[in-house]
C-alpha cells in the first residue's frame, strides 16, 4: 500500500491542474442572470397577484364608501327639504282649520275640504307629487290632490303609525335604514 491508502499516488499531467479557471461560454452570464430573474419574478408572481387584488379591493372599498356617504347626504337633504313643504303645506291656514275640524267632529265641510284639496294641489304641481293628502288618525284620505294618470301605493300603516307619533307628526326623527 502506498501512503495515499488503497488508492495509487497520480500525478497531475502538465494542463491538468486543479487550480485551473473554469470557462464558460461568452453568453453564459447573461443567460444565468435572465434565468435567475426570471425564477424570481415567477416566484414572487403570486405575492405580487395577492398584494394588488388586496390593493384593488382597498381602493375600491373607499371608492364605495364615498359614494354611499354622498347619497346618503343627498338623501337626507331631499328628506329635509321635503319635510320643510309638508311643514309649509300645514302651515296655511286652511289647512290648519281642516285639522282642527277634524280633530274636533271628525267631519269636513265641502268647501273646506275643495279649499284645502286646491292648496294640496298647488304644493304637489310646484313640488312634481304624484299625490299630497290630509290624513285622518286611521289613514283615511280627508282631503287631497293626485296627479292625473297617477298609480299609487296604499298609505303604509306603519309610516302612518311612526308619523301619528312623532312630535312634529311628520316623522322627521325617522331614519332612513
Amino acid at each position: 500500500m502506498s501512503q495515499n491508502g488503497p488508492f495509487p499516488r497520480v500525478r497531475p499531467r502538465e494542463g491538468n491542474s486543479l487550480g485551473r479557471k473554469l470557462a464558460l461560454a461568452p453568453h453564459a452570464l447573461p443567460i444565468v442572470a435572465f434565468l435567475l430573474v426570471a425564477g424570481g419574478l415567477l416566484a414572487s408572481a403570486p405575492l405580487l397577484a395577492r398584494s394588488l387584488r388586496a390593493e384593488a379591493r382597498r381602493r375600491a372599498e373607499v371608492e364605495l364608501a364615498a359614494v354611499a356617504e354622498l347619497k346618503a347626504r343627498h338623501i337626507a337633504s331631499w328628506r329635509a327639504d321635503q319635510l320643510r313643504v309638508a311643514q309649509f303645506a300645514a302651515s296655511y291656514p286652511s289647512v290648519r282649520a281642516a285639522a282642527e275640524a277634524m280633530s274636533r267632529s271628525g267631519r269636513l265641510e265641502p268647501a273646506l275640504a275643495t279649499h284645502v284639496a286646491e292648496v294640496l294641489g298647488q304644493v304637489g304641481v310646484l313640488q312634481s307629487y304624484e299625490r299630497i293628502a290630509l290624513l285622518a288618525r286611521d289613514g283615511a284620505e280627508v282631503t287631497g290632490w293626485t296627479r292625473a294618470a297617477a298609480r299609487l301605493a296604499p298609505t303604509e300603516p306603519d309610516l302612518l303609525a311612526a308619523a301619528l307619533a312623532a312630535r312634529d307628526g311628520a316623522a322627521a326623527e325617522l331614519r332612513l335604514d
